[in-house]
Order: C-alpha cells, then structure tokens, then sequence
C-alpha cells in the first residue's frame, strides 16, 4: 500500500455523521490503532534506512581515506560524500519517511480530537434544544 492510498483511506475514516455518532465512536479506537500501525512501519523503514545510510557512508568516507589514489582532507571527502548519488538518494527517502510520519502524527492527533469535536456537537444539539 502507498502513501496515497492511505491518505485516501483517512479522509474515509474521518469522516462521521451525526445520526451515526455511537458507532464511529465504537469504531474510532481501531482506526486510530490502524494509523499507529502505520506510523510504526514508516519508521522502521526510517530507522532501517538511516542505518543504511550511516553504514554507506562510513564505507565510503573509509574508501577516501584509505584506498583513493589521491590524498584527500577529512573536509574534501566530505564534499565528495556530499554529491554521492547513491547517499543522497537515501537521504531524499529519509526524508520522504519522515514527512510521511510527520503527516500520520498530525492525522493521529486530529483523529485523537475527534472525540471531543462530537463531545462539543452533542452539546450544542442539547443546547439548541434546550436540554442543557
């Protein structure tokens, strides 16, 4: 599954109706799980990577030190391992994971308060009813 499809998948599970407030609120705990789940396989893939990624660049700052035919200063390797194709692929996922999270975090919180959004509907309906 892609990001898009769970994106298209929230705005299904965020949406709720009044007339059928007792069975989102019965449901709501599942799909707030459901996000979490999510969250914690993007950071996996996160951690996995940042690893990935600590490990390559390791190796290759290895490589410049060591193996290169030409001397190169810690602070040319590093210009070098700057443009590394390969490295800065990973770094463009990393940071990809991390909007990612960052956005399901955000969609964890709104779900989270949706709770108190029905609690404030139901007290304004009793409100405008005058049972209050």
């Amino acid at each position: 599954m892609n990001f898009d499809d769970i994106k298209l998948e929230y705005e299904e599970d965020i949406k709720w109706e009044f007339n059928k407030i007792g069975k989102y609120l019965q449901n709501l705990p599942s799909i707030i799980a459901k996000y979490q789940n999510y969250w914690f396989k993007y950071k996996r893939m996160y951690d996995k990577l940042e690893t990935e990624y600590d490990e390559l660049w390791i190796s290759r700052f290895v490589y410049y030190k060591h193996d290169f035919d030409i001397k190169l200063t810690n602070s040319e390797i590093k210009d070098f391992l700057n443009k590394d194709k390969e490295l800065n692929t990973i770094k463009s996922k990393i940071k990809q994971i991390l909007a990612h999270n960052d956005w399901l975090e955000r969609a964890l919180k709104n779900l989270d308060s949706t709770r108190w959004d029905i609690k404030n509907v139901i007290e304004f309906e009793k409100f405008k009813n005058g049972s209050f």
